[in-house]
């Protein structure tokens, strides 16, 4: 959803360049708007975070001359700028070493009880599948041919023969966040993706990137 640059000023100083496709970041929201909205909410909760309430292991965006956290750059792409590090990353998958877990779980604490000093910055999470109103659409509407490319039509046919079985998952995802509803409003700041490969150890401690996918959740 991202495509990234390292990026070295006039005089020597080089930073992290980030340009989001807002096409491809469905978990905020369905429109171009609506999710460089969203994507300005969790940038700006990232600063908070890092400038309020003191968590120096959150790595946000360098704010701009005229205070913007993340810029449009046209209607499809946002840029966002970040210090440039220089450390130790992991790659995708569990983390398996104990004393590493222990420490992010640290981190995960520190986040939860920083609820309060960011909660009018973020909407709580909504419970949703992304792209639904599309999947909707080809469930309703299974037999109209696709011709965007060679495997359109493929692709049609693979998700009309599945039509009653994706219906059904559907629905009852709609009856678990009606009948869980209750049980999920009391709603923590949570970073949504703290697996190794957005955790870097800098200098001896632990710092935690990519935070579009910061939300009040349970």
């Amino acid at each position: 959803g991202a495509h990234h640059w390292k990026v070295v000023d006039q005089s020597g100083r080089s930073f992290f360049v980030t340009v989001d496709d807002l096409d491809d970041k469905n978990w905020l929201a369905d429109t171009r708007e609506a999710v460089f909205a969203g994507l300005r909410h969790a940038l700006g909760t990232a600063a908070a975070l890092q400038r309020d309430a003191g968590l120096r292991f959150v790595v946000a965006p360098i704010e701009s001359a005229a205070n913007d956290i993340v810029r449009r750059l046209d209607d499809r792409y946002a840029m966002s700028v970040y210090p440039f590090l220089i450390g130790e990353s992991s790659p995708f998958g569990p983390h398996t070493d104990p004393q590493r877990r222990a420490e992010v779980l640290d981190l995960l604490v520190a986040l939860h009880g920083a609820t309060r000093a960011v909660r009018g910055l973020l909407p709580p999470h909504r419970l949703r599948v992304g792209g639904r109103g599309d999947l909707d659409a080809v469930l309703s509407d299974g037999d109209r041919p696709w011709a965007q490319g060679p495997f359109a039509e493929p692709a049609r046919a693979l998700a009309a023969s599945h039509a009653p079985a994706l219906t059904e998952v559907l629905e009852g995802s709609d009856r678990l966040a009606e009948t869980t509803a209750t049980a999920r409003s009391d709603a923590v700041l949570t970073h949504g993706e703290p697996h190794p490969a957005n955790l870097m150890s800098v200098d001896g401690r632990l710092v935690l990137l990519d935070w579009d996918t910061v939300a009040l959740a349970p």
